[in-house]
């Protein structure tokens, strides 16, 4: 794959992390008091900006982190609209309200990632990794039939053995 420039690296960067922003808000009237104490964690865009402009990260680290906040989010949402769908459907409409869009359609179900990427039989990255291992991960879903598990499963042993 040809390598991105810096512009595209920045605008693909500023993309995520407005969409991180806008599901953030969708959430937020629902979310956990103990939960919104923890605002002070989330690494603002400014901060990952900084990181980059000292050299101690890159814009492709700073999407990657963004791009894992958001699948855990969106993971986050559809274990919801399986266990509290008048909640999720209010989130939902949050968002469509904020942004005109449907989150799914703006962004792919993590459940959607995760059947890509067991159909193409390895994982690209960090982020793919953790997209199926929070897609395994969650017992209630009937995402995978047993045998898409074990395959699941097998892909993850592959990944942490050699994650090059």
């Amino acid at each position: 794959m040809a390598r991105r420039d810096k512009a595209t690296l920045l605008a693909e960067f500023h993309r995520l992390y407005d969409r991180f922003e806008q599901i953030n808000a969708a959430l937020r009237p629902f979310l956990d008091p103990q939960l919104l104490a923890l605002d002070h964690l989330i690494t603002s865009r400014a901060e990952m900006l900084a990181w980059v402009e000292n050299d101690k990260g890159t814009l492709s680290d700073c999407i990657q982190g963004v791009r894992q906040a958001v699948n855990e989010a969106l993971h986050g949402i559809e274990m919801m609209v399986e266990d509290n769908p008048i909640r999720a459907a209010l989130v939902l409409e949050n968002y469509r309200n904020a942004t005109s869009h449907d989150l799914f359609s703006d962004m792919d179900r993590p459940s959607r990632t995760a059947r890509k990427i067991l159909r193409r039989g390895h994982m690209r990255n960090e982020t793919e990794f953790q997209v199926l291992n929070a897609v395994l991960s969650d017992l209630s879903s009937a995402t995978f039939s047993p045998t898409e598990r074990s395959n699941a499963e097998n892909l993850l042993a592959q990944y942490e053995a050699n994650p090059s």
